[in-house]
């Protein structure tokens, strides 16, 4: 059993005299390093929890298409995988090689295991020995693959220091903790002849038949020889997990900071949630999320097609999971302000379309427009009830 469970919570019994017991501790690295792999590990759950919620929308001009490249980023890359368990690859091998390559292969895509890649300076970079699993292609230029590149530097500072600062400090900070909290005794022998093999052997009996097993175990009787007197130290300054506990916060709010990603979601904080994903969202995913659409961009499309308006866009209120009873009365003001039409709210909301003439067309209250339209309007109805909402029909294109 390791002294931190997966959460980093430190695993201690304590007895009714308030003596503290360490189970077990193993130390290697692996175990000094847990709170920071915690950390990491937590900060990129969040990250590809929301990436693979994330649609992939495509463009032509203002028209949504939904072709071949759409079923291939938003269904099955390739005859072997889905989407949601491509998505968690290339997440991992971005995280954990600060690059990842995706090669088509016959009109699929596919993560590459290894690779060799030869940077040119004004030349077409190109990439040789390409393993795809067991199956290997010779070389690809830059144009035919996808290369996905992440450059946030402080990534790249946070996952070397999990092998080169924290091992010394939080191994210290173990040790004391032990030391500070273990048990330790003295034994005190009166009239003992070093010289004597007779005392020597009755020593080295006492110790090993009698004191180990009593010192080791959790229920024991030691007899009581004469001219032998086991004490116990009195520890004036007991030690606490202080130390330790303080080096979890400082693990977490450094991974935070290096992904970009509120210090108070790590925690699992509940409070003022709406501004942590909002920060989370701007922040640590949508730049990740444009790096992609950008790489997808520059290699599939012509700089033609990108001029007349082809493009790949992510639909981040896809990541936010929306309740529409919670949210209605946001959705009365984004239709009655012609921002968007039924249709276009039903799909955000995860619903199907109903594909009729009015939840395409885009309505707006008589309230909004301009002022001379809304006076002329207001006094046309004078007289009327005023509490009925009067409802403007735009038109089923927005200009």
């Amino acid at each position: 059993m390791k002294i931190f469970d997966f959460l980093g919570n430190i695993r201690i019994k304590t007895n009714e005299q308030n003596k503290t017991e360490i189970e077990f501790i193993k130390k290697d690295i692996s175990q000094s390093l847990e709170y920071k792999l915690t950390a990491y590990y937590l900060a990129i759950s969040y990250i590809k929890a929301a990436i693979k919620n994330a649609s992939l929308k495509i463009y032509d001009g203002k028209t949504e298409i939904k072709d071949h490249l759409y079923f291939l980023w938003n269904k099955r890359p390739n005859p072997n995988e889905n989407i949601v368990y491509f998505k968690d690859k290339l997440l991992d091998e971005l995280f954990t090689k600060g690059e990842v390559l995706v090669v088509p292969v016959k009109n699929n895509l596919y993560i590459a295991d290894s690779y060799s890649l030869e940077e040119g300076s004004t030349k077409e970079n190109i990439f040789y020995d390409i393993y795809i699993g067991e199956d290997y292609i010779y070389k690809k230029k830059a144009q035919d693959v996808f290369f996905f590149k992440l450059e946030q530097q402080e990534i790249k500072r946070f996952l070397f220091s999990m092998f080169n600062d924290y091992d010394d400090i939080v191994s210290s900070a173990i040790d004391s903790f032990i030391e500070t909290n273990g048990v330790k005794y003295k034994l005190k022998i009166n009239n003992v002849d070093i010289g004597s093999k007779t005392d020597s052997a009755k020593y080295n009996k006492f110790i090993n038949d009698s004191l180990k097993p009593f010192l080791s175990s959790k229920k024991g009787i030691l007899p009581e020889y004469e001219d032998y007197n086991l004490q116990r130290f009195d520890t004036t300054q007991r030690g606490n997990a202080t130390d330790i506990l303080s080096l979890k916060k400082d693990a977490f709010e450094t991974a935070a900071e290096a992904f970009h990603i509120p210090v108070g979601l790590l925690y699992g904080n509940v409070t003022n949630t709406n501004d942590l994903i909002t920060s989370f969202l701007t922040f640590s995913v949508k730049p990740i999320l444009e790096m992609i659409c950008s790489e997808i961009d520059s290699k599939f499309y012509t700089e033609d097609e990108i001029k007349r308006g082809m493009k790949t866009q992510f639909e981040y209120t896809d990541i936010i999971f929306k309740d529409m009873f919670l949210i209605s009365d946001k959705l009365e003001k984004i239709l009655s302000s012609g921002i968007e039409n039924i249709d276009g709210i039903r799909e955000k909301l995860g619903e199907l379309p109903r594909n009729t003439k009015s939840s395409k067309t885009y309505w707006m209250t008589k309230n909004f427009g301009p002022i001379d339209e809304v006076l002329n309007s207001s006094e046309s109805t004078e007289g009327g009830d005023d509490s009925e909402q009067k409802v403007l029909r735009l038109g089923t294109e927005r200009e």
